[in-house]
């Protein structure tokens, strides 16, 4: 028998920063025994640009989660998300060759949900399987031991470009990493900050990163809708940058310093120190301003991810409200101002399920690196199959295989 890897390793590819955070495996359950993060070179809105700098980036935060964790790290959980991914809901049906429902047509009928037309460029990353339907009756989750004459399912797939997921896994392959499966980021981030009881009631989770705002929507514990949007909070602090007449990284130090999203709770005539560009003095400027322009672009940001829960009409189907967590959900009043623009209860999400260093990856900006050790926990099995550079996503296509033990469980 082989011994069973008691790490686990999820890899944050963001725009913004790289983070690796390292798990330990436990009868007791999973452990953060170490964190590293990095400044972000290489990438634009979730895709590689610069494979060099990339490489650099990533390499820099392996070594210190290494050192934090006192272990050396081989292989990774991979974070995709990008404008080019894309989910869409299918249906597959098949008669049954016996009365009885058995796993094999399970996995037949999963197979003709995925049998639609794609572009050549894209490859199916995950199906995910929303209810399987019996003769008829629908919602059943699982169906193994039944019996009947037709079987249906409906799933949501999730599509990506094949040669961004290459991008992504040669940059790890350069910092002498194997790449155990790609995940959908926000499915990580829900995975780590969302409830048994919000998936079961219906919820939206936005994920505001960097350079992406990624969205996932649950109906009845199953995912209903995926949207990845090129907008996120680099583009708050670049309006800052622009509105202020200062530098990004001053920008950036401002907007998480005194960036609020409700102007309303300023207090009047309050001041900031802002950092000129060039030589001149620094100035002091009305914090309302800085308010004035952060409210305008998250607002933005939160308005196109509304727009696209109504396009989609689920925004009956969230009676638990919407969930905002990434970098961008630390913001002070960001909570109010999703109220106001979806109409319904927000709350920020922070990391959960797990032990050790709980204090250390407390923050949003960690939910998609904690989601990934999750998941990738539930998916490592005692022999390791790397993903290589071609045929990608024939070899991660099998990533929701554990979501589907879970649910037939």
């Amino acid at each position: 028998m082989k011994k069973v890897n008691p790490l686990v390793v999820g890899l944050d590819i963001g725009t913004t920063k790289v983070c690796a955070v390292v798990a330990q495996r436990s009868p007791s359950g999973l452990e953060i025994i170490g964190l590293g993060t990095a400044p972000s070179e290489g990438m634009r809105k979730g895709v590689v640009v610069d494979i060099e700098s990339t490489v650099k980036s990533l390499t820099q935060a392996v070594e210190e989660a290494e050192t934090m964790a006192h272990c050396e790290i081989g292989s990774v959980f991979v974070g995709i998300a990008s404008g080019y991914i894309k989910g869409f809901n299918s249906q597959g049906m098949i008669a049954l060759r016996e009365k009885e429902v058995t796993g094999e047509d399970v996995a037949r009928v999963i197979d003709a949900a995925k049998a639609v037309a794609i572009p050549t460029d894209r490859e199916v990353l995950h199906v995910l399987p929303r209810e399987f339907i019996l003769d008829g009756q629908g919602g059943i989750k699982d169906p193994i031991g039944m019996q009947g004459v037709r079987l249906e399912v409906m799933c949501h797939i999730v599509t990506g470009q094949a040669a961004s997921a290459s991008n992504l896994i040669r940059c790890c392959h350069q910092a002498g990493l194997d790449v155990d499966n790609l995940i959908l980021e926000p499915l990580a981030s829900a995975e780590a900050v969302l409830t048994p009881e919000e998936r079961g009631l219906g919820v939206a989770l936005i994920d505001i990163g960097g350079g992406t705002t990624d969205l996932v929507v649950y109906v009845d514990d199953a995912v209903a809708h995926t949207a990845v949007l090129g907008l996120g909070g680099m583009q708050v602090t670049n309006d800052i940058a622009h509105g202020l007449h200062t530098t990004a990284a001053s920008a950036e130090w401002l907007k998480k310093r005194y960036g609020h999203c409700v102007p309303g709770k300023i207090v009047p005539g309050e001041e900031i120190e802002v950092e000129s560009l060039g030589d001149r003095e620094p100035r002091l400027m009305d914090r309302r301003m800085l308010s004035e322009i952060t409210e305008a672009r998250v607002r933005e940001i939160l308005e196109m991810i509304h727009e696209e829960i109504m396009r989609q009409e689920l925004d009956v189907h969230i009676p638990a409200g919407v969930v905002l967590t990434g970098g961008t959900a630390e913001l002070r009043g960001i909570e109010e101002l999703g109220e106001r623009v979806f109409g319904c209860p927000v709350r920020v999400g922070r990391p959960r399920h797990i032990g050790g260093l709980v204090d250390v990856v407390s923050s949003p900006m960690f939910a998609t690196g904690v989601g990934l050790v999750l998941l990738g926990a539930r998916e490592m099995t005692a022999g390791r199959l790397p993903v290589g550079e071609k045929g990608v996503f024939e070899k991660v296509r099998d990533v929701m295989s554990s979501w589907m033990k879970k649910l037939w469980s």
